[in-house]
């Protein structure tokens, strides 16, 4: 890894169909910084930004948009390295969680991050669900994990 300050700047990374939170709200959805990937907050809104509102398709689009913000930095699943999930109603939605975690990850637990699972109050919207941050490490794969999206 090289130490070059050239190689540690911050690059922001706004995926195609991000950049209205961007503009309007300073949200970055990650930012790279030499190989490390610090991806914000991905939660269930489709491209329009509007909200999902059944628990398993606002989950399922939470990890999607995750897939989605990997891919525009040139990430891979099997780059995340820790994963830290917000949840309302925690007990209620845990199950339905990681199923589509285990779906989105794969099964290969050797290689599973680290995950945090943090029951709060409420999120930044009214009816949001689920809150999935992330750290990657661009390149630690191995050739494992590409993002393919979740049906």
């Amino acid at each position: 890894m090289s130490m070059d300050p050239q190689d540690w700047r911050r690059t922001v990374i706004v995926p195609p169909g991000m950049e209205r939170n961007y503009r309007e709200f300073g949200y970055a959805p990650a930012v790279r910084t030499g190989p490390f990937l610090h991806i914000a907050g991905q939660v269930g809104r489709d491209a329009d930004c509007e909200l999902i509102h059944d628990a398993r398709g606002q989950i399922r689009q939470a990890w999607n948009n995750l897939g989605i913000v990997l891919e525009a930095a040139g990430a891979v699943t099997g780059d995340i390295v820790d994963i830290v999930s917000y949840h309302v109603d925690l007990e209620r939605h845990l199950a339905v969680f990681k199923q589509e975690r285990d779906r989105f990850l794969g099964n290969d637990l050797a290689s599973r991050p680290c995950w945090t699972a943090v029951g709060v109050s409420r999120l930044s919207r009214p009816g949001m669900i689920v809150e999935i941050k992330a750290l990657a490490i661009i390149g630690s794969h191995g050739g494992a994990g590409n993002f393919e999206g979740i049906r």
